[in-house]
C-alpha cells in the first residue's frame, strides 16, 4: 500500500468536517430554543464531543502540513454557544 497523496488526505478530511459542520449547524439552530436544563446538557456535550472532533481534524490538517483556511465548523456557532 503506498502512502496517501496530500490530494487524497484533503479529500477525507473534508469527507470528515463536512458531516461535522452539519451537525454544528444543527446544534446552532437549537441555541434559540428553549429547552429543559436536561436537553441544555445533552447540547452542551454535543458541543465538548464537536469541538474535540475539530481539534483532531486540525491537528490531523497540521500534521499533513495542508492549509485548513480560517473557516471551521465551530465558526458558525454563536459565542454564546460555544462558551458553554
Amino acid at each position: 500500500m503506498s502512502s496517501p497523496q496530500p490530494n487524497e488526505i484533503r479529500r477525507l478530511l473534508h469527507a470528515l468536517r463536512e458531516p461535522v459542520g452539519a451537525f454544528v449547524i444543527r446544534i446552532a439552530l437549537l441555541d434559540d430554543e428553549k429547552l429543559s436544563d436536561d436537553a441544555q446538557d445533552h447540547i452542551n456535550a454535543m458541543l465538548v464531543s464537536v469541538q474535540k472532533m475539530m481539534r483532531a481534524l486540525t491537528e490531523m490538517t497540521a500534521r499533513f502540513g495542508l492549509d485548513a483556511g480560517e473557516s471551521t465548523p465551530l465558526a458558525i456557532l454563536s459565542s454564546d454557544c460555544a462558551a458553554r
